[in-house]
């Protein structure tokens, strides 16, 4: 899921408030501050992470058909041109996993709701977002396999972030 909670009280919960609002500086912090033990961290997803994610969709079943991920995520994802399932609830800001249609392989909001900070930088000055914007369509540049830069110090209602786990 999405992150959830707060910065200081971070989570990873279905059905609850996504957390944005926040500059990546913040949103980084709010993921490390998940799991930190000896033996498990978590950080914010690396642009990378996000990639190889992608790249498994498009070889499971959920994408035989490609283009669910390249070109067109509406079918899967909360945005303002969502189609069939993914149409119910859509269009505006939602809880995390708030539509079973908004899944691939049981990976929550990876199209559209709201952007994913990651770690992933370009140019140097900017950090990358992934995953579109329910605002957008998903037939256009916000689908889930693309990124756009944004500056780091800009907090936004329309970013949050996603953690990983090593």
């Amino acid at each position: 899921y999405e992150l959830t909670g707060t910065v200081s009280k971070p989570t990873i919960k279905k059905k609850q408030a996504v957390l944005t609002g926040q500059n990546w500086y913040n949103l980084k912090k709010a993921c490390t501050n998940i799991v930190s033990t000896t033996y498990a961290q978590s950080t914010m997803i690396y642009g990378n992470q996000w990639d190889e994610v992608m790249s498994w969709l498009k070889t499971t079943e959920f994408a035989s058909d490609p283009s669910k991920v390249d070109s067109d995520s509406s079918s899967w994802g909360n945005y303002s041109d969502s189609t069939g399932a993914a149409a119910t609830n859509s269009g505006s800001k939602q809880t995390s996993g708030k539509n079973e249609a908004w899944k691939a392989n049981n990976i929550y909001d990876l199209a559209g709701n709201v952007y994913d900070w990651t770690l992933e930088a370009n140019p140097t000055v900017a950090r990358v977002r992934r995953g579109g914007y329910y605002v957008y369509t998903g037939s256009s540049f916000t689908r889930a396999s693309d990124r756009n830069n944004y500056s780091p110090i800009n907090s936004n209602l329309s970013v949050g972030s996603r953690l990983t786990l090593y």
